[in-house]
């Protein structure tokens, strides 16, 4: 998570890593956020690749970084 005050503090391990969050520098970046009638949605890239609008229908901006972590994962897997 790439706007955790905390993580970022950490010395990062000697392998890949795929950073999310908000903030410019995650690899997989969520911005736009809107909530409307119970949704929330955001817009999502990849390394600078539109990836196009997210919805879900769970409160919480926690909720938007587990999808993104989920986003992450499901990129990197399918780059193998």
């Amino acid at each position: 998570n790439a706007d955790d005050a905390g993580l970022a503090r950490l010395e990062k391990p000697k392998c890949q890593v795929v950073s999310y969050g908000f903030k410019n520098n995650a690899d997989v970046l969520a911005h736009s956020r809107k909530i409307e009638n119970g949704w929330q949605s955001f817009a999502v890239s990849y390394k600078g690749t539109d990836l196009g609008r997210f919805e879900l229908r769970l409160p919480g901006l926690f909720n938007i970084y587990n999808a993104l972590a989920a986003i992450a994962a499901a990129l990197e897997l399918a780059a193998k």
